[in-house]
């Protein structure tokens, strides 16, 4: 496929957008970031302290604790990593076993969090969380168990707050119903990078209630997921929305804690986001590009001078023309350097819409937009995550 270029009638036409005001809290409205947003420039190398700025009490001051360590204790689950009970069935302990290189066994020091308050008589999935501590003061990754409550079927997703878990940040999550059926199996992870106005900076409710508003979540509550798609997925919500290295580094220190404590295939990872999510998906790519399998940036981009270095990765950019706030030949000029960079066996799709606006994820993940799609481009033909699946990491 040739490198994509702005069909004739776009240099014809006036413009089809309305600018959005360059303003913060109107870029909040937006969902995305401005053609000329400069706060979303990157310094390069890893950053693990938060940048002093109005937000950072909202944010982890860095990363160290997730970091494997050989001085850290080790802690091994016994039984499944997922127990199913149905309501009013008693949850029965499996435990753990910890060990340490200076104080060897360290099983009767674990501390086991969540499980002397699991309630069977609600439907619910519960992380039981196991800490232990050696002689020097270091302490073991926790590691959790999910125990599902169910009646017929498993909730369709739940909150995870920092009351209860420790990730570097707290997210929404969807669980695939059949999760624990088979405790050998590994499933895939979807991670959504939400948009400008649902970061930390916006939450006022300290329950991140903002993240009970993103498409994909809503598509999961009403029941227009398609509950046979083996995938969980889940939205972290990040410290502010500007877009830098320390957003990266947060982003894959939580990927990281994800495969750590869910049963995670470590091949099948996808990011897609929307507007200000689609920048973090772009650039998430350019900071780690050894970690995801396949990605979906819609209605936003990135730098496009940095593309090359995640050329390998399967992606599939989306757009409107007439969206107001991400002008599709941005998105347009991504895509087109990303295939001058000899890319092979996975050529980089692009989808064009003619109408949607600037929120069109909804009718994507939703499948309203299938078989549409200016002809110029690639036509939105299956499913993003029936797409996603077809991709591992190599």
């Amino acid at each position: 496929m040739s490198p994509y270029t702005l069909p004739t009638y776009y240099l014809k036409k006036n413009r089809l957008w309305l600018v959005c005001l360059c303003a913060s809290l109107l870029l909040s409205a937006c969902g995305g970031q401005s053609d000329n947003n400069t706060e979303n420039s990157l310094t390069a190398g890893t950053i693990t302290q938060a940048p002093q700025n109005n937000y950072s009490s909202n944010c982890i001051s860095n990363f160290n604790q997730w970091s494997p360590s050989p001085e850290k204790p080790a802690i091994q689950l016994l039984g499944n990593k997922v127990e199913l009970l149905e309501m009013g069935e008693t949850y029965i302990e499996s435990g753990a076993l910890a060990s340490d290189e200076q104080d060897g066994d360290l099983t009767t020091s674990i501390v086991i969090v969540g499980a002397e308050e699991l309630t069977t008589t609600t439907q619910g999935d519960h992380m039981i969380r196991y800490e232990v501590t050696d002689s020097d003061g270091n302490s073991a990754l926790p590691i959790y168990r999910i125990v599902r409550v169910f009646k017929d079927t498993p909730p369709s997703g739940s909150k995870r707050l920092f009351s209860e878990v420790d990730s570097v940040m707290e997210y929404w999550e969807h669980l695939p119903t059949f999760l624990g059926d088979d405790p050998n199996r590994l499933y895939p992870l979807v991670v959504y990078a939400h948009g400008w106005s649902t970061s930390k900076e916006f939450e006022t409710s300290s329950r991140a209630a903002l993240l009970d508003t993103l498409p994909i979540v809503q598509i999961i509550k009403t029941g227009e997921w398609d509950n046979s798609l083996p995938m969980v997925v889940v939205t972290p919500q990040r410290c502010w929305s500007s877009v830098d290295q320390y957003q990266m580094d947060a982003l894959n220190t939580f990927i990281n804690w994800m495969v750590r404590n869910y049963p995670i295939d470590e091949k099948r990872i996808y990011l897609t986001g929307l507007s200000n999510g689609a920048w973090v998906t772009w650039e998430y790519l350019r900071a780690y590009p050894n970690v995801i399998a396949a990605a979906a940036p819609i209605a936003g981009y990135g730098d496009h001078t940095q593309v090359c270095t995640h050329k390998h990765v399967p992606l599939w950019a989306f757009n409107a023309v007439d969206d107001p706030t991400t002008h599709y030949p941005n998105v347009v000029n991504m895509v087109s350097n990303l295939l001058n960079c000899g890319v092979g066996r996975y050529p980089p799709k692009l989808t064009i819409f003619e109408n949607g606006g600037h929120i069109i994820s909804d009718d994507i993940y939703n499948l309203n937009f299938l078989n549409l799609g200016l002809p110029e481009y690639d036509i939105y033909d299956q499913s993003i995550f029936e797409w996603f699946l077809e991709h591992e990491r190599h």
